[in-house]
């Protein structure tokens, strides 16, 4: 349809076309199963070549034996009280606190 559109363009133009995208898209196929192949060859190297022995693995098994309990920290005892205190002597100026005054009124 588009042949009779384009002035100019030839009969079989529309064929080439389609034959190069043809071939592109094979071109590119055949390129990725190519890179998969490769990759996934890869891929099982590297999954060999991490796989621990199984003589490493047996190492890290052991049994857990119980321990006896740590001792506690001693316990802190309270102090004792301080004893009462003994009143203050009077000083040598000052009035007994007993003492009232009266004021005449």
């Amino acid at each position: 349809m588009a042949q009779r559109l384009i002035p100019g363009l030839p009969a079989g133009a529309t064929g080439a076309r389609a034959g190069a995208f043809l071939a592109l898209v094979a071109g590119v196929a055949l390129t990725h199963l190519w890179l998969t192949r490769a990759l996934a060859e890869r891929m099982s190297e590297l999954s060999a070549a991490a796989a621990m022995p199984a003589r490493i693995e047996v190492v890290y098994v052991r049994t857990l034996e119980p321990e006896a309990p740590r001792p506690l920290a001693p316990v802190a005892v309270a102090a004792a009280p301080a004893a009462p205190r003994a009143p203050r002597a009077a000083r040598s100026g000052a009035r007994p606190a007993t003492a009232v005054e009266e004021r005449p009124v």
